[in-house]
């Protein structure tokens, strides 16, 4: 990252100004990593025991009745995880 005022091309494409203080596209990034790039979702299964949601690739931990499991998404499309019982 740089820092504005720092020497550099890319002075004002900075998230952090020289006195510490956040500019605004560190909250237009932050926005977009906690907020719209972000999935959380709480849902109940079906009488089959299952949950569908689209969401974005990356890594998800899917908790259900005390049971956790990591699971990522790829390109590669529907993801079918079981939990133990």
């Amino acid at each position: 990252f740089i820092v504005n005022e720092c020497g550099g091309k890319a002075l004002d494409g900075g998230l952090i100004r020289i006195d510490g203080s956040l500019n605004p596209a560190y909250h237009a990034l932050r926005r977009l990593l906690k907020e719209t790039w972000n999935t959380q979702i709480q849902d109940v299964t079906d009488m089959e025991g299952r949950v569908r949601f689209r969401g974005y690739y990356g890594r998800y931990r899917i908790e259900c009745e005390g049971q956790t499991q990591d699971v990522d998404l790829t390109e590669e499309g529907e993801k079918t995880v079981i939990l133990p019982s």
